[in-house]
Parts: structure tokens; C-alpha cells; sequence
């Protein structure tokens, strides 16, 4: 059996229930990233960390997500952040989502 390989973490459930009320079509966009990192679509990885005095954050990962449903207004609508098993993309990698906050435009 093998295990899925995009989890969502206690921080990231915990966020989407604050956002839901607002974005009820959020559950339907959330799975639709996680598909896309799954197969490995080209998704640009921009690292949470800087690098700078060390590595904080390793394998820590933010990405811009839009809510189509508001067309236009719904660009870059959230910003999720991911922690990524493996350094480079690859077909076996595992992704857990850790946060998905309102991006302020």
C-alpha cells in the first residue's frame, strides 16, 4: 500500500475551518494544488527560507494559490505552505501542507 503523497497537517486543517466560510469552494481548490504537486506539474518551489543564518525552515515551502470562483479577484487569493520529503522533484516524493492564510493583494 502506498501512502498518499500530499498529507495535510493539524495547522493547515485548522486554517482551512477558519477559511471556509468565507471560500466554501476552498476544499475543491485545496485538492486540485494537491493533485498538481503530486504529479509534479512544474510547480515552482519558492523556499520559506532565505538561507541566511542557517537554515530555519528546511524543505519549507510557500506557494500562491488562486480561488477561481472569484475570477479575476480571486488571483494569488492564499498562500500555503508545504513541506516537501525530498530536496529535488521526483515521482516517490511525499508533500504534507502545513498553513493556508489570506494573501493580501
Amino acid at each position: 500500500m502506498w501512502a498518499q503523497p500530499v498529507a495535510t497537517a493539524e495547522s493547515f486543517d485548522q486554517d482551512l475551518a477558519v477559511l471556509l466560510p468565507q471560500y466554501d469552494e476552498l476544499p475543491s481548490v485545496i485538492e486540485g494544488f494537491k493533485r498538481a504537486l503530486a504529479a509534479n506539474r512544474g510547480i515552482t518551489r519558492i523556499p520559506l527560507d532565505d538561507g541566511e543564518n542557517g537554515e530555519e525552515f528546511p524543505g519549507v515551502f510557500a506557494q500562491l494559490v488562486d480561488y477561481p470562483p472569484l475570477g479575476p479577484a480571486g488571483k494569488q487569493r492564499f498562500r500555503v505552505t508545504y513541506h516537501a520529503m525530498a530536496e529535488r522533484a521526483n515521482p516517490w516524493q511525499h508533500f504534507t501542507l502545513l498553513t493556508i492564510v489570506e494573501h493580501p493583494i
